[in-house]
């Protein structure tokens, strides 16, 4: 198989162009619901076309994501495509959402006994050529609490996220991190992801990211794949911007400083916390990015709860200065700086005026 299939349960196309986004996929996704037959074409990160029997470009995207039941499935898209849609696919999914809000407050207005069991609300599929680390990070980007349920040839299992991390996982008689590594080495099988209120006692408490940035070194220490030697005779800009966003998280978590530099700039969260997990970052690098304003709070966060990092004091006084530096953290690095720098925070546009006002007391004590 080339692709994906599924059964429409409820409107989870817009879960479905999510994951085929996010892993950066060209395909064409086909849609049958009835009568009714659609294509949405995907290239890169973007939806550049869609039609239906009827309409065209962003209309017809949107009326096919409105489509209650029905099946779905994925062909690879060889043919140039005329692009007929601009607008970001992140737009167009919270666009179909308000549409399908006003349908539902519709129906309720209508009869209050016709509102939706959010327990059903969901996707199914295959686990052919979709990595489960692309499952797992679009069902966590989603904030929300979801429950996994897995099948093939090793058995059942299951993996629950509550509030956009994973809490728990099971697999046999496996537990928490232990079954959640077993269940992402999968290569096939079933899978059901539906709205599920989480209330047990949570067997898994590092990050989303640590995980599966684990999950990517075990896949390469078995594949013994380089990513840098396939690039052949392509570019190494180039490469890198040709990849998958897990295949960059991969190369963030093994690269060396040059693949670091540049994929620190990634606007992935996910791509950036790789890069700060890889074990060859040096005490240089993360000065850098203690400085830098355009990588993401959560980067900053785990920076700061380095004991080690927080032994360095250019990295202290970096994640000070910072204006992406949550609150709390940077008010109780401003007690540690030397007079020098609080006067140039005490003195700064770009600080939140907290910040600022902690420097100049901080300083007041010190003269």
């Amino acid at each position: 198989m080339t692709g994906f299939s599924g059964i429409i349960e409820w409107i989870q196309l817009e879960n479905v162009i999510q994951l085929i986004c996010l892993a950066q996929m060209r395909l064409i996704l086909e849609v049958k619901s009835g009568d009714q037959k659609g294509e949405a074409f995907v290239i890169s990160s973007a939806v550049v076309h869609a039609q239906t029997d009827e309409l065209q470009a962003e209309q017809a995207f949107l009326d096919i994501l409105r489509w209650e039941n029905g099946e779905f499935e994925t062909r690879p898209l060889i043919e140039d495509v005329t692009p007929s849609i601009n607008r970001p696919w992140e737009y167009l999914l919270i666009e179909a959402f308000r549409l399908r809000g006003m349908r539902a407050e519709a129906r309720l207005a209508a009869d209050e006994d016709s509102g939706e069991d959010e327990s059903e609300i969901g996707f199914t599929g295959r686990l052919e050529q979709i990595p489960l680390t692309d499952l797992v990070q679009l069902i966590s980007s989603a904030n929300v609490d979801y429950l996994l349920e897995l099948e093939s040839e090793e058995g059942q299992a299951s993996i629950v996220v509550a509030s956009g991390a994973v809490r728990h996982a099971i697999f046999g008689d496996l537990q928490g991190e232990e079954a959640f590594f077993k269940i992402l080495a999968w290569k096939g099988g079933t899978f059901t992801a539906r709205l599920h209120p989480f209330d047990g006692v949570a067997s898994i408490e590092k990050p989303t990211e640590f995980l599966l940035t684990e999950v990517m070194r075990a896949q390469d220490e078995r594949s013994g794949v380089d990513d840098e030697e396939e690039a052949g005779a392509e570019s190494f800009l180039k490469t890198l911007q040709k990849m998958k966003m897990i295949e960059k998280m991969r190369l963030a978590t093994t690269g060396d400083r040059e693949v670091r530099n540049y994929l620190i700039r990634d606007p992935s969260r996910l791509v950036q916390m790789a890069v700060i997990s890889n074990p060859r970052i040096s005490d240089t690098e993360v000065v850098a990015i203690a400085n830098s304003k355009s990588v993401e709070e959560e980067v900053l966060r785990r920076i700061a709860n380095s004991r080690e990092w927080m032994k360095i004091y250019q990295v202290r006084s970096a994640l000070a200065k910072n204006p992406k530096t949550p609150l709390p953290i940077a008010l109780k690095l401003v007690q540690t700086l030397m007079a020098q720098d609080l006067k140039l925070i005490s003195r700064s546009r770009t600080v939140p005026i907290a910040i600022a006002q902690a420097a100049q007391r901080q300083l007041r004590e010190k003269i």
